[in-house]
């Protein structure tokens, strides 16, 4: 069965009583979104008040990532978490819209970022949403060489079709998506952690969770027989609250479906 790999992030879990005063909600912002529910690779996305992604966690709320923004909902920290312990801490600075930490310069000319650190020096074209469209990853001593690709392929609705990568000692990933015509509720959630993770975590954008809309179909290299198509139901907003997903081989059913997600928003009753 084809793993999904999910790059996600965690949030304080607010929970709903009868007696609170919910006129400041917005039951178009997301609250929570379970990936994998009921699954040993359950994880938990968490969403601040302003419906931006805050944290992603275990079930039990051990924290796997944390997202700290400023008053402009830029995101300026991003922790990680190995088992619930810190293990990583990445400070980002802000030259207007554009991420301006050490070693980062944005050319305007070409739309893209140039980060060099020692020997290594990457390449990231953006998309208007500041978004990776490219990235080019080298390392040079003059005496070894190593590089890395990422491609994300957008269509005119903001749909990521596709998702490439070919990483130097590592694993190739070819990615192909189709969607509905609904709104996809995490793409404005996600947009200013995705900025950064445009930078430092391509991976990130394996999932394809930056696009307009949902996905309906996940397929793979043409070599690979296996492929995916999802199913959702909407809330009266026409928002997605169950992803279900269901697995094919060579075209044909394999009798396998699983709750992919489920989305609560600001309002609902958390389980």
């Amino acid at each position: 069965m084809k793993k999904f790999y999910l790059y996600l992030l965690p949030v304080f879990l607010l929970v709903s009583c009868s007696n609170e005063d919910t006129s400041n909600e917005n039951t178009h912002l997301l609250q929570k979104v379970v990936f994998y529910p009921n699954l040993p690779s359950e994880k938990h996305w968490n969403f601040n008040d302003a419906g931006f992604l805050e944290s992603i966690t275990k079930p039990d709320g051990t924290l796997i990532e944390k997202f700290v923004y400023n008053n402009n909902n830029q995101v300026i920290q991003n922790l990680v978490y190995v088992n619930g312990n810190l293990n990583q801490t990445l400070d980002i600075s802000y030259n207007g819209n554009f991420i301006a930490n050490s070693g980062v310069t944005y050319i305007s000319s070409q739309n893209s970022y140039q980060i060099i650190d020692g020997y290594n020096t990457t390449t990231i074209s953006l998309t208007n949403d500041l978004l990776l469209s490219e990235m080019h990853k080298l390392y040079d001593d003059n005496i070894d060489q190593y590089d890395s690709h990422y491609y994300v392929n957008h269509d005119n609705n903001g749909n990521m079709t596709s998702y490439y990568s070919d990483e130097f000692g590592g694993y190739s990933y070819v990615n192909y998506y189709e969607f509905d015509n609904k709104t996809n509720p995490l793409k404005s959630a996600i947009m200013p952690v995705m900025k950064v993770k445009t930078l430092y975590s391509p991976r990130f954008f394996y999932d394809g969770l930056t696009s307009s809309n949902n996905i309906t179909a996940l397929k793979y290299h043409v070599e690979d027989p296996e492929s995916s198509k999802f199913t959702y139901e909407y809330n009266e907003n026409n928002l997605p609250v169950v992803k279900t997903v269901n697995l094919y081989y060579q075209g044909v059913y394999e009798n396998i479906s699983y709750e992919y997600a489920h989305y609560y928003y600001q309002g609902d009753v958390l389980p």
